[in-house]
């Protein structure tokens, strides 16, 4: 296992010293993605990509967040519930502000960005479990 990538996401996600690190992410990107499904649309930093690929590629990031941050210690369904809940919430918080409505077609297009962001999760980590045998394989020699 001599691959730096190997070494490196074995370092990242089964050694401790990067935990703060992996939940730290975590908070800052439900804070970023809080702040920009909750500001006013028209506002700048909008940027020219549609509606649509937003909730689903923030969903996707959202569901890769949720699974780096908890890595071993929550099994994935639970983190799909979690991050399903807390995108439905942000999708109803903004029909409490003044200038966003929930929308149907949002909803559905944040639920499609966490099942794809899931199945990416899910490959990751059969990658990393390939990892961690080869690793105790290479330290059983």
């Amino acid at each position: 296992m001599n691959h730096p990538l190997h070494n490196g996401a074995y370092a990242l996600f089964y050694t401790t010293p990067w935990q703060w690190l992996r939940i730290g992410q975590l908070a800052a990107a439900l804070m970023i993605f809080a702040y920009y499904a909750l500001k006013p649309p028209g506002t700048p930093g909008n940027g020219p990509l549609s509606d649509e690929v937003l909730h689903f590629s923030g969903n996707v990031l959202l569901a890769l967040s949720c699974w780096v941050a908890f890595f071993g210690r929550w099994n994935l369904r639970y983190l799909v519930v979690a991050a399903f809940i807390y995108s439905m919430a942000i999708e109803i918080a903004q029909g409490l502000t003044p200038a966003r409505t929930p929308d149907m077609a949002d909803a559905l297009m944040n639920t499609a960005g966490l099942c794809a962001g899931t199945a990416i999760a899910f490959l990751l980590q059969r990658w990393l479990r390939h990892i961690k045998r080869l690793k105790e394989q290479e330290q059983a020699r």
